[in-house]
């Protein structure tokens, strides 16, 4: 039963967390009398053999070097001390031993390694570089049999560092700790297996190192050679195709399951023939589609092309990765495509050069254009017959502004107009606040923008946006820094209104839109054809239109925007009245999303600026005709036609 304290007590109005009482009185209630407050701290030495003590969750402490637990303390079924790390070892000796030698022996968990320790562990690491060549884990031994090893070999149960080191030096040596491969090796591979797995690769007269990862999903699972990138120009590709004798059978395999199947049915069983291909096919040097096709035809009278096979559908393991390395041995660049080579081929990598000109060159917190013109390229002569060239950036660094060298002038350019927006904040910071206060205080937008985001996320967005828009030009000198200024700043209020009333506009479209798809969807339930067509619809809204539209599209470009989601909204209406007149239409865009799709597919590392572009413009070229076919109402913003697609089609697939 509850106890009040007597209302005469001086704590009657000001009791503490805990009180101790002398008596109870029961008059009209049971009353506390004779009352103090008393520090809970002070109970456990009080009540001494009266207390109750708990532990849980015993765990090796890395920084502590120590196994500890979590202690509770309790009096009369009240918590004095509710979470107290304590050493474990007293508590628990055997299984504080047993914890220590897992965490701190077995998987190294401590601050200092013991020589034994390093001594271990470099032979793991040896065998788990034979794992990682041959890609399997059955090599080392399990963390068990480490266990085991070591309670075999420890007389006592230790739960900390120091015992434990103290225990090592009154043996005078840890020789009894070391292990041997026979220890730790579960398995052996055989010398052939091994000697599939080279250490090195010959390219062409340059030894170059392999590495092995076994980290299946990781970018460098497989086998990566290291290439110096001065080396790069007089390194041969060719031998990265073939990767190393041990993983080549596997790779044979991938690219037969790779074929068309017309193909691919000719050379079946994978496994049997990829298993002759890579016993009796000779290395020629040349490319190995080339060899692979000139084998087949020769070995099993099949025709394949060599266009025909292709790596991109195999796993990633089973292509050379490409690491170029600078004259410290420190990583440049990674591939698997051997284009990356070229890249280096044709020019030594600068190195210290490049650290040397940024340190002479370069200018940090830069708040106002008081540097003079930006001049490129920078050049810096390293010897008689070898001058570096760099070209100068802006670089937006997060608030401040500093002035960059680029090993190319794209890379500079790209950085400079980010660099030169964010200077503009710094220089008419008020302005632009002004800007970002304007979006962020809109009421018309926040009415309708509760489907792109958190409001915070989505203002800024929107802010960077137009800010990007305004402000990130190409400007090299004070002069015309000050110059965009002056003609961008007056319209800053204009800009910054039509913008949010575009966005609005946009957003607005698309409540509506997808309003008109819940309202039909409800309708036309029991209407299948119907159903899949509002479905695809509601695709090509997400797609047109994601969450993030802001960071990927112009003030240009959202402007756009609403024409094409009502022509899918009109699309829709029409669409659940005559779904197989809807259907022929889609028919007529059909070929050109195919042709889009390939177009993308056409595009890497390698292709033009120019390529990339106009494939985008294509994409919008198929949106203005999807509104020509499905809500002719509209109009659309550009002459279209499929005569005019097809020409523009024909143009992107003769770039480069």
């Amino acid at each position: 039963q509850q106890a009040m304290i007597f209302p005469g007590s001086g704590l009657f109005k000001h009791p503490g967390e805990w009180i101790v009482a002398a008596e109870y009185v029961r008059t009209s209630r049971l009353f506390a009398r004779t009352a103090a407050t008393i520090d809970p701290a002070w109970l456990e030495e009080l009540g001494k053999g009266l207390c109750t003590y708990t532990w849980s969750d015993p765990h090796w402490e890395k920084k502590r070097g120590e196994v500890v637990a979590r202690e509770q303390v309790s009096l009369f079924g009240l918590v004095i001390v509710a979470d107290r790390t304590v050493g474990y070892g007293r508590i628990n000796k055997r299984e504080a031993g047993e914890i220590f030698l897992r965490s701190a022996l077995v998987k190294g968990e401590v601050e200092r390694p013991f020589p034994f320790m390093e001594h271990n562990q470099a032979l793991m690491d040896e065998l788990a570089d034979l794992e990682d060549k041959t890609r399997t884990r059955d090599i080392l031994v399990t963390e068990e049999e480490i266990f085991q090893f070591y309670q075999k070999r420890i007389e006592h149960d230790f739960s900390d560092i120091r015992s434990f080191a103290k225990y090592l030096k009154d043996k005078n040596d840890d020789l009894f700790l070391r292990m041997t491969l026979d220890d730790l090796q579960s398995t052996t591979p055989d010398e052939e297996t091994l000697a599939s797995f080279p250490d090195h690769l010959d390219m062409g007269g340059v030894k170059l190192k392999l590495e092995y990862d076994f980290q299946p999903g990781e970018e460098k699972d497989g086998v990566t050679i290291k290439v110096p990138a001065a080396s790069a120009a007089s390194v041969v590709d060719a031998p990265m195709e073939r990767l190393v004798p041990g993983l080549f059978k596997e790779k044979i395999e991938a690219l037969i399951k790779a074929l068309p199947k017309k193909q691919r049915k000719k050379l079946l069983p994978a496994s049997h023939r990829a298993d002759v291909i890579s016993r009796e096919m000779t290395d020629s040097g040349r490319p190995l589609f080339f060899e692979l096709s000139r084998f087949v035809k020769k070995r099993f009278k099949v025709d394949i092309p060599a266009s025909a096979w292709s790596d991109r559908e195999i796993d990633q393991y089973l292509k050379m990765g490409i690491s170029v390395r600078d004259s410290r041995d420190r990583e440049i660049a990674f591939s698997r495509d051997r284009s990356l080579l070229r890249r280096f081929s044709s020019e030594k990598h600068p190195g210290d050069s490049l650290e040397q000109a940024r340190k002479q060159y370069e200018k940090e917190e830069i708040s106002q254009w008081d540097f003079g013109e930006i001049e490129t390229p920078v050049r810096i002569q390293e010897s008689e017959d070898l001058t570096w060239e760099f070209f100068y950036g802006l670089s937006d660094e997060g608030g401040n502004v500093a002035l960059r060298l680029y090993r190319s002038r794209a890379a500079a350019l790209a950085a400079h107009k980010k660099g030169v927006a964010a200077l503009y904040s710094l220089c008419y910071q008020q302005d632009i606040s002004a800007l970002r206060k304007d979006i962020r205080s809109s009421r018309q937008l926040k009415a309708s923008a509760t489907l792109f985001g958190p409001w915070e996320t989505f203002t800024a967005a929107l802010f960077q946006c137009l800010l990007t828009d305004l402000f990130a030009v190409n400007v090299t000198n004070r002069q015309m820094f000050y110059d965009h200024a002056d003609r961008t700043m007056p319209l800053l209020y204009n800009k910054g209104a039509g913008f949010i009333q575009n966005v609005t506009a946009l957003c607005q479209g698309y409540e509506t839109t997808l309003s008109i798809f819940q309202r039909l969807s409800l309708k036309n339930q029991d209407r299948h054809q119907v159903m899949v067509l509002l479905e695809q619809l509601q695709r090509e809204v997400a797609a047109l239109v994601p969450e993030n539209f802001a960071d990927i599209y112009t003030p240009e470009r959202i402007a756009k925007l609403p024409l094409y989601l009502k022509g899918i909204g009109i699309r829709a209406e029409r669409g659940a009245v005559e779904p197989a007149r809807d259907e022929k239409k889609q028919q007529l865009v059909d070929p050109y999303k195919k042709k889009f799709d390939h177009l993308l597919q056409t595009l890497d590392a390698s292709s033009t600026g120019e390529k990339a572009e106009m494939v985008e413009t294509f994409f919008w070229m198929i949106e203005e005709y999807k509104v020509s076919l499905f809500a002719q109402e509209l109009k659309t913003s550009i002459k279209i036609s499929p005569k005019r697609l097809d020409a523009m089609y024909r143009e992107i697939m003769a770039m480069v």
